[in-house]
Order: C-alpha cells, then structure tokens, then sequence
C-alpha cells in the first residue's frame, strides 16, 4: 500500500491521540483512553499555498471539536483485510 497523506485517505478513522500523549477521540470501544464520539473526519483549512490538515471530532450530528493534525501524533484506521493499520508505520 502506497502511503497517502490524510487529506486524501479514504479509510475509515478509528481514533486519534494528541502528541503528548492526553486523552484521545474514538468511534470505537476497543481504544482506551478516548472520548467516544461519532466519527473523526480529517479536512483541509485553507493555508497560504495549500489546504493544511485538521481533524473535525463529531458527537449527536455536530461538530463539536476541530483539531489542528500538527497536534496528533497517532492515527487508527478501521480494521482492514484482519489487520489494523495506524497512519506512522502504513498498514
């Protein structure tokens, strides 16, 4: 699998942790240390030359938290063919 960056990745995220190491996002029970939430969107703000990447948290149907991804420092991804992949090693 070719590494993608996360703006263009289309699977399914799981959860997100912030780099220093604080409680987290997920949409699934198996993440420990994680605020459950409904769905954990990665999107593009508009930058001087490019989209930079954030993460929109949402929870009942809204947005309830935007995060900057300069600040995440781990990314899962729904499991895949029996495995988990998570963003630092590609799968």
């Amino acid at each position: 699998m070719d590494p993608k960056d996360i703006l263009t990745d289309e699977r399914e995220i799981v959860a997100i942790y912030p780099v220093d190491g604080s409680v987290g996002w997920t949409t699934s029970e198996q993440y420990l240390r994680a605020f459950p939430v409904d769905k954990v969107e990665p999107y593009g703000e508009p930058g001087e030359y490019c989209a930079l990447p954030w993460f929109a948290i949402w929870k009942g149907g809204q947005i309830i938290a935007r995060i900057n991804a300069i600040a995440i420092g781990e990314v899962y991804y729904a499991k895949n063919k029996n495995k988990s992949a998570k963003e630092d090693n590609y799968g």
